[in-house]
């Protein structure tokens, strides 16, 4: 994923998940709302310590990254915040994107 299309201030983490809405799901907690000023999608992953050290905590953001390069339309004007849950290492990697792509498709949705 570019660096356009991340969070990388703290200020734009807490003002998504403080401002914006919250679907959640069995592997993630999702915040999203809309950008101002922007004028295509970003998103930030994030983990508590609860996951793990920090070796698993990276790979589980790595493959949640890359899960989004392959279903996210980067054209959509909102910023979202998907904090994996340590639930996430008890499902494999087809049952966890499938469960992120229903949130996704959820959040577009509600969006229209």
């Amino acid at each position: 994923m570019k660096r356009d299309y991340r969070l990388l201030k703290k200020e734009d983490y807490t003002d998504t998940i403080q401002n914006g809405k919250t679907i959640t799901s069995k592997s993630y907690v999702i915040h999203y709302k809309e950008n101002s000023g922007v004028n295509h999608l970003r998103i930030g992953v994030t983990t508590s310590t609860k996951t793990g050290h920090a070796v698993v905590r990276n790979k589980v953001k790595r493959q949640v990254k890359a899960m989004l390069d392959y279903k996210v339309d980067l054209t959509r004007e909102y910023d979202i915040v998907i904090i994996i849950k340590k639930n996430f290492l008890n499902f494999d990697y087809q049952t966890n994107s499938h469960i992120l792509y229903d949130s996704l498709t959820q959040i577009e949705r509600l969006l229209k």
